[in-house]
């Protein structure tokens, strides 16, 4: 896994101590992502580098994880810049996806449900008018003995 860059390093132990002094607690990762203004996918992805460098600690149960500060000196051995430039792409395909996906529902919801239930009100009356020309079968005919 690529190692978390200096400044991006920095900056999630910073807030985990400002968090920490505000509510007295391990922040969550949506917390750090809150403060930080970055997509949670990015907060996760260099929270999980820090967790391997021992910089922080992961805590909690598997409904609650909180982070820690570990060992705070070994930010100094972070690089400089992003190792992994793969990381940078890969976000920015996975923005452009939730983008179209988002696009994709607020057209749905323009749309509404008016043609899926024109046509689901077409079908019936077909379905009715099929049934309507159909004669019933005579109980008095003779045909099924």
């Amino acid at each position: 896994m690529a190692s978390t860059p200096y400044r991006e390093g920095h900056l999630l132990v910073a807030s985990i101590r400002v968090l920490e002094h505000l509510r007295h607690h391990p922040p969550q990762e949506e917390e750090i992502a809150e403060l930080l203004g970055w997509p949670q996918e990015k907060v996760t992805f260099l929270l999980r580098g820090l967790v391997e460098d021992e910089i922080l600690a992961r805590v909690g149960s598997a409904f609650d994880e909180r982070y820690e500060i570990r060992d705070h000196r070994k930010l100094e051995e972070l690089p400089e810049e992003d190792t992994d430039p793969g990381i940078a792409a890969e976000l920015a395909e996975f923005d452009e996806k939730q983008a179209r996906e988002q696009e994709k529902l607020e057209r749905l919801f323009l749309e509404g449900e008016e043609p899926r239930k024109k046509r689901r009100l077409k079908d019936l009356d077909e379905d009715f008018q099929r049934f309507r020309s159909q004669k019933p079968p005579d109980p008095f005919s003779k045909e099924g003995e």
